[in-house]
């Protein structure tokens, strides 16, 4: 009892600290929502204001081009009448030459920055207008934009060195560290080399199989080879009669029983693999695959429960 007391003392202490951590993400996510409303509110007062540079632009562009037509229209007039010159024809034809050179200059040059400016006005309000589109979106499906919640901002349980086994390992070696450890209801298998995980086993069906075989599925000419002293057997010959019945078949395997996640996995993704495989338990394996870390579907279903 004690232990048990202490268990769940624990894992409360788990979720005290992951339910901490949520409501520092969604101040987080308040604090930001502010900062892009007063943006926003910012930017709707920039854009009331008459005045801009491309509007001071396309402004300044009329006023250069009506000098310079006065001027080159004007100046044969001023050589005529002013300076009383008689023969002003060749004045008067480069002056043509260069206007209809100036008119089609400018007239290009106006175009493209009016287009500029009403192409920029115009996206401009169609941004503002998906803005108020995705606002209404929101409020009307009731959604929220959340921080994606990732494996290592968790609070996992750590693997247990002690409680690892090989495919070498005995029968009886699982069985006796099952009696010491009553909490813990699956086995690793990792290689004896490496150090990588190789499977997880229910602790279920190490059970079954040792005290009920007389009630496993399967191809019923084995069941002779099932019954009887095997405490001696190596567990990957175990695992191999396991596979002979329907229901402890199911009770081991990656993506069958388990799977294999990193740090880096997102919360959300974990939990579409664990239900697509309808896994039980998610190992954490790093770089070089051996298990660091477990988390359980309930958990996982848990934290992604919507608060009331």
């Amino acid at each position: 009892m004690a232990q048990e007391s202490a268990t769940n003392g624990k894992n409360q202490t788990k979720e005290e600290k992951i339910l901490r951590r949520l409501n520092k993400r969604e101040e987080r996510l308040a604090w930001r929502e502010k900062r892009r409303e007063a943006r926003l509110r910012y930017l709707e007062r920039k854009a009331a204001r008459p005045q801009s540079k491309e509007f001071f632009l396309v402004f300044w562009m009329l006023v250069s081009l009506t000098v310079l037509v006065i001027g080159i229209v004007g100046f044969p007039i001023f050589m005529k009448y002013v300076r009383k010159c008689t023969d002003v024809t060749e004045i008067l034809e480069y002056s043509k030459w260069v206007l209809a050179a100036l008119l089609a200059a400018f007239g290009a040059w106006i175009g493209a920055g009016a287009a500029y400016f009403f192409g920029k006005e115009n996206l401009r309000e169609s941004s503002r207008a998906t803005e108020e589109a995705l606002k209404i979106q929101q409020k009307t499906l009731g959604a929220k934009p959340e921080e994606k919640v990732f494996v290592k901002d968790l609070a996992l349980t750590a693997m247990n060195p002690s409680f690892m086994f090989y495919s070498s390992s005995k029968l009886e070696d699982v069985l006796k560290k099952l009696k010491e450890k009553l909490g813990y209801w699956f086995v690793p298998i990792i290689n004896a080399e490496s150090g990588i995980l190789e499977d997880i086993v229910s602790s279920q069906a190490f059970l079954h199989f040792k005290y009920k075989p007389e009630k496993m599925e399967g191809e019923k000419e084995k069941l002779e080879e099932r019954i009887g002293d095997r405490d001696k057997e190596k567990l990957s010959e175990i695992l191999k009669i396991m596979d002979t019945d329907v229901k402890l078949k199911k009770l081991h395997g990656v993506n069958t029983f388990f799977i294999k996640i990193t740090l880096n996995d997102t919360l959300e993704s974990v939990a579409e693999r664990m239900e697509t495989r309808d896994a039980a338990v998610a190992i954490v394996v790093d770089e070089k695959g051996k298990p660091t870390h477990c988390v359980t579907r309930t958990d996982i279903g848990s934290l992604l429960k919507p608060e009331s």
